[in-house]
């Protein structure tokens, strides 16, 4: 038995979604992480 027998449409398009909301978060996370390291490195320098 198939993976997908197991899912619906539905099931994959929830996954699918939250995968992407995930993925969106951890993008975000990084970005923000990166702002506060180069604030950090701009402050070092004064």
């Amino acid at each position: 038995m198939s993976v997908r027998s197991l899912l619906s449409p539905n099931d994959v398009a929830r996954l699918l979604n939250i995968a992407e909301t995930t993925i969106k978060r951890w993008a975000d996370e990084q970005a923000l992480l990166a702002r506060i390291f180069a604030w950090s490195e701009n402050r070092l320098e004064l």
